[in-house]
């Protein structure tokens, strides 16, 4: 655990860490500013399958925030819960102007309460969860999903309370080949009271084959 702003960069998914944790493998925790963080070209995976809860972390305490910040190029293994989780339990200012690009995130991204500006794009997201499961602090705004393949078992992309969310130019199928939807919504694709949303150039493909 840390609790200092992170900037960890490999030399490409080579560049391993191995987690025997039964929590989470990387955990970041903000109890003031965060601002600069950067996470590049590195892979995190558990010693077995489905070991440990989260791949990578982001908790934060009262008044703590991360801005300014940047995920690029990370392969995030086959964990027990979400590959990223993002938290924001309380705080107003929270997770904001950051960028997830690219790489590959097993089992999806959690959000809890996010802010402004927030982009993910180019990601590979396969998995047996949810691939994106999104909530945004009251006010928040431009949150957006671009150009990435959403392979899950339980849908592709839910938002709860996000304002002007994009969803834009994304790959979503469901995995015929590991069986039936496993998830609690009974969509691909739920907004929950969502405004001003936009919806645009996006491929769902929800069958279930033999």
């Amino acid at each position: 655990e840390l609790t200092s702003r992170p900037i960890i960069c490999g030399d490409g998914w080579d560049s391993k860490i191995v987690s025997t944790s039964t929590g989470s493998a990387l955990r970041f925790v903000a109890s003031t500013a965060f601002t600069g963080a950067m996470l590049r070209d590195f892979a995190v995976a558990p010693q077995s399958a489905g070991g440990g809860t989260y791949g990578l972390e982001i908790t934060l305490l009262p008044n703590g925030y991360v801005g300014d910040w940047l995920m690029d190029r990370l392969w995030i293994g086959d964990f027990g819960a979400q590959g990223l989780f993002l938290n924001n339990p309380a705080n107003t200012d929270g997770l904001f102007t950051g960028t997830v690009r690219g790489g590959v995130i097993t089992n999806g991204i959690k959000g809890v309460r996010l802010g402004d500006r927030l982009s993910f794009s180019e990601i590979n997201v396969p998995g047996r969860g949810l691939g994106f499961d999104i909530s945004g602090v009251p006010g928040s705004r431009l949150l957006r999903i671009d150009g990435c393949t959403i392979v899950t078992k339980g849908g592709a992309i839910s938002f709860e309370a996000v304002e002007q969310g994009q969803l834009v130019n994304n790959h979503m199928e469901h995995p015929w080949y590991l069986g039936s939807y496993a998830g609690d919504l009974q969509t691909m694709v739920n907004l929950s009271n969502c405004y001003h949303c936009q919806v645009l150039h996006n491929r769902i493909n929800a069958m279930h084959g033999a």
